[in-house]
């Protein structure tokens, strides 16, 4: 059985039309999938901070508030109009609940990983392996590779 819709009685009426049956089928994403901005398959940071916080229905300042941030900020990353600093990845990485880059088994991943998930700028893990910072980024670069005793130093501590 079709429905009509109902209209007054004129010349431009759009009586003896039949209306569509609503589905219930039709509803396969979450609410806000359908939300401006909304990411199904984020690519860059930004994007996945706005994904998990749409997903628990956050607002920016309850992300600043839980990086440690501005609300500021969070829309700029969120916007791709800037990244977050270095100091700011571990607590992002918690909200997120995943490691957000890609993984490969290489040294100069598992460094930069490391770098992230510590927060730890190329100085200050410099420091740690008594380098210099340029030193580590030219690692990460994969420019230079560390000699043999130091690389397998460096791989016991990352690992």
């Amino acid at each position: 059985m079709h429905r009509c819709i109902p209209f007054q009685d004129d010349c431009r009426s759009r009586r003896g039309i039949l209306a569509l049956p609503i589905s219930a089928y039709g509803k396969t994403m979450s609410k806000s999938a359908f939300k401006a901005g909304y990411h199904t398959f984020p690519e860059t940071l930004g994007q996945h901070i706005r994904k998990r916080r749409m997903d628990l229905g956050l607002l920016q300042k309850d992300v600043a508030e839980i990086v440690g941030t501005s609300i500021d900020c969070i829309t700029f990353w969120e916007n791709g109009r800037s990244q977050p600093q270095i100091h700011f990845f571990p607590k992002i990485i918690s909200f997120l609940g995943y490691y957000p880059f890609v993984q490969a088994d290489t040294f100069s991943c598992k460094l930069l990983k490391y770098r992230h998930l510590h927060g730890l700028t190329y100085k200050e893990l410099g420091k740690r392996f008594g380098v210099d910072g340029s030193t580590v980024a030219s690692w990460e670069a994969r420019k230079t590779m560390p000699n043999e005793s130091t690389l397998r130093d460096i791989n016991i501590c990352i690992s």
